[in-house]
């Protein structure tokens, strides 16, 4: 099994290979440029135009980084405690790793891709920020008293919202907007220092 992506520091494709390594699913990674990705999308039931492609034989490819997680952790002994135990549980986290994929990590490409330059809009950074700042209101003050997003141990759910942060906490939100936030810091420190995060990140620091 093979997961192919475009660059190293992409956070989707960091997001899939923690999710493999609490799995314990040994797939191998590698960078591929644009020809193969053609390659890659022709096979792909239902095509996708982001990285990372996770391709399980010669002809079956998935595309979507939750997808693919989710996949590797369902076939796994974590399946229970990483997605849920009930179906309560399975829409609690459920609704966060939609939360971090709508309302986190597009206002985070949108950011990366002024900051570097492939997008040239002044107004689309400045509501991409003001959107980003306000979701992480909301999730500051649901994190207040909590030690994880969902239920007493760290879920797809944190995973997956850590990666979406990753670029935020390193481009945008400064000192000042993190100690306003202190519940939201307190998690993504913690994350940040887990040992499933430092053996695929190193220590990511704000």
């Amino acid at each position: 099994m093979t997961l192919y992506t475009d660059r190293v520091g992409n956070m989707q494709t960091a997001s899939v290979q923690m999710a493999a390594d609490l799995a314990k699913a040994h797939i191998k990674t590698q960078i591929v440029n644009e020809t193969t990705k053609k390659d890659l999308v022709k096979k792909a039931k239902i095509p996708g135009n982001v990285f990372p492609y996770f391709q399980l034989d010669e002809k079956t490819v998935l595309t979507d980084s939750t997808a693919i997680a989710k996949y590797l952790i369902r076939s796994s002994s974590a399946a229970a405690t990483l997605l849920g135990a009930t179906p309560f549980a399975e829409a609690q986290i459920e609704q966060f790793v939609v939360m971090a994929s709508s309302s986190v990590l597009t206002k985070v490409q949108t950011i990366e891709a002024t900051v570097f330059g492939t997008l040239v809009s002044p107004d689309s950074h400045a509501v991409a920020v003001k959107e980003l700042k306000e979701t992480c209101k909301v999730l500051n003050t649901h994190l207040a008293g909590r030690k994880w997003l969902v239920g007493s141990a760290m879920t797809f759910a944190d995973l997956h919202l850590f990666t979406a942060l990753v670029p935020a906490f390193q481009l945008t939100l400064d000192a000042g907007f993190r100690k306003a936030m202190p519940e939201l810091s307190r998690w993504f420190e913690k994350m940040a220092r887990m040992p499933i995060v430092t053996g695929r990140l190193g220590y990511i620091k704000p």
